[in-house]
């Protein structure tokens, strides 16, 4: 398998959110179509802000307004074909 280039999943959610975060996905080293990711919030903030070594800071904001928010959620993402996530 090579790897996947393009769009190849798609997630609704239910609120109007702007900005950019970090979950966990799961599971990993196997082929699937169907992973969970996960999000975890502390304090009403995004718990996880930055990759390890990376000075960016991904923050999170609920709209119409743009305040910093938290979003702790367990989302089911379903791939269109199998992928292999490979950590």
């Amino acid at each position: 398998m090579g790897p996947v280039s393009g769009q190849f999943a798609e997630c609704t959610l239910s609120k109007a959110l702007l900005g950019s975060l970090i979950g966990q996905l799961s599971p990993t080293n196997a082929t699937r179509s169907s992973f969970t990711l996960t999000y975890k919030a502390a304090s009403g903030k995004q718990a996880i802000k930055s990759f390890e070594g990376e000075a960016t800071l991904h923050n999170l904001k609920s709209l119409p307004f743009e305040a910093e928010t938290g979003l702790e959620d367990k989302i089911t993402l379903t791939t269109s074909k199998e992928v292999e996530i490979i950590a």
